[in-house]
């Protein structure tokens, strides 16, 4: 398929990567510099151009791309851009608008922008997703699949976490619960029995819902933050802390901004919030308000090295509770590397949206997992698809692929029983870096995919 992206940032740039291995892919880039930098990232064509420009849009060949994405980070072009997608006829169209008046339909493409398939505001996105993290601490994915009868929960370890210096084969978890994956510096693999988990690692476990909340040893409630104090007096700090307060959490919000005017603000729209004014990058400051013991900080400015200044910061205060909002790759992983902090990043999740829009007649669901491209695809298994007959939780997949669950006549299977795999079975896999989009088109029997396919994986008996 071919697939336009108008934008060369941090959302089209992540796009970019993750698409291009199984499609087709032209980005549309402004600035020339961006243009000549984005080339050695991908493996796609990018063109120096103005989105906005019927004759550019139609030179990248518009009228026979399957997907448009808007990401160009400035809300009028992606209006424009989706609208004129349409109209030239491309089936799928996704974009993400920040101003909340262009979710309204307060405004006069409103009509129009009701045929864009999928429309999304970044910062709420990523302010759900701090939410759900600050409700639990440390899960960094907690989904049910397979039409409920799978848990698949990713948490980061701690050093207070249960599991933390446990070896593999010394966890029994109930429900038919198991570790079946690992991230650690950001590679992932199946874990042998004799591993043993660290702090920063994180953990990918599988089972049966009814049983996930014996998972995590009671004892652990115990730990969560009594305050949360959000750095920054962002859009994206406002409208977490309008999230929170329409909870009953029992747990202080606190949002510090270092201008005053911003503060009367937020003070008069946020009256079940506590507002400071300072400078949260002042740690004579950030020690006068911080308690280690209780609090949770979350990093939410509009400058991705400023929240990793914040979060490095919050680490040097041995707090326990720290999350990070980035948007940066590089931020990312620099971050990562450090340890035992948890990271939200907007342009992965919307790429998992876009992901699971493009995806959604071939698997069921798609969810991006962790701090990278980790994905977790459930596939219904269809005749001729290269994965019938392969021995469930020992072949090997391609490009590191993992088995992660099998639910046949609505029973979950254990890795252990090692079934082949058979036409209408549900499966669950983790794809855990950048090729294996290509590697899923092979299992799927996508013919671009079967072009790319791994040989050291076919050559196995």
């Amino acid at each position: 398929m071919r697939v336009v992206i108008a934008g060369g940032g941090e959302i089209g740039k992540e796009l970019a990567m993750l698409l291009s291995s199984s499609h087709e892919v032209v980005v549309i880039e402004r600035n020339r510099s961006q243009v000549d930098l984005l080339s050695q990232y991908i493996d796609g064509q990018v063109i120096h151009g103005d989105t906005t420009s019927l004759g550019t849009l139609l030179a990248v060949g518009i009228s026979g791309a399957g997907l448009f994405i808007a990401a160009t980070g400035v809300d009028e072009v992606n209006l424009l851009a989706c609208v004129t997608a349409k109209r030239l006829g491309v089936p799928l169209v996704a974009t993400c608008l920040q101003n909340p008046e262009y979710h309204s339909g307060n405004h006069l493409l409103a009509e129009e922008m009701q045929a864009v398939d999928l429309l999304l505001d970044p910062v709420l996105l990523a302010a759900k997703e701090v939410l759900k993290q600050i409700i639990e601490p440390g899960m960094t994915a907690n989904l049910l699949l397979v039409g409920g009868r799978v848990a698949l929960v990713a948490y980061t370890l701690s050093a207070d976490s249960h599991f933390t210096g446990q070896r593999i084969k010394e966890i029994e978890l109930p429900g038919q619960g198991m570790i079946c994956a690992i991230t650690r510096n950001g590679e992932t693999w199946l874990p042998a029995e004799d591993h043993i988990l660290t702090v920063g690692d994180l953990i990918y476990i599988v089972g049966t819902p009814l049983r996930k909340a014996h998972w995590f040893p009671q004892r652990a409630q115990r730990l969560l933050p009594q305050r949360i104090l959000i750095g920054g007096g962002s859009s994206l700090g406002y409208q977490i802390a309008v999230l929170l307060g329409k909870l009953d959490l029992q747990r202080e919000t606190i949002i510090i901004a270092a201008n005053r005017t911003r503060c009367e603000e937020l003070a008069e729209k946020l009256p079940r919030t506590r507002v400071y004014l300072g400078d949260v990058t002042d740690k004579e400051f950030f020690v006068s308000i911080i308690n280690k013991k209780s609090d949770m900080f979350v990093a939410a400015s509009d400058d991705d090295l400023v929240n990793v200044l914040l979060a490095l910061l919050a680490k040097s205060m041995d707090l326990t509770h720290i999350l990070a909002v980035l948007r940066s790759t590089s931020c990312q992983a620099a971050l990562a590397a450090v340890g035992n902090v948890s990271i939200v990043s907007p342009p992965t999740l919307f790429a998992e949206a876009v992901f699971r829009l493009l995806n959604r007649e071939k698997a069921r669901r798609l969810s991006i997992l962790g701090r990278g491209p980790v994905q977790a695809w459930e596939i219904v298994v269809q005749v001729g698809m290269s994965l019938v007959g392969k021995r469930f939780g020992r072949d090997r997949l391609p490009d590191g692929a993992i088995w992660c669950a099998l639910v046949r006549n609505g029973e979950l299977l254990s890795l252990t029983q090692q079934e082949g795999v058979q036409v209408g079975d549900h499966l669950l896999l983790l794809l855990p870096d950048g090729h294996s989009a290509t590697s899923m088109a092979y299992l799927m029997d996508e013919g671009e995919g079967k072009q790319k396919s791994m040989r050291h994986w076919l050559e196995q008996p």
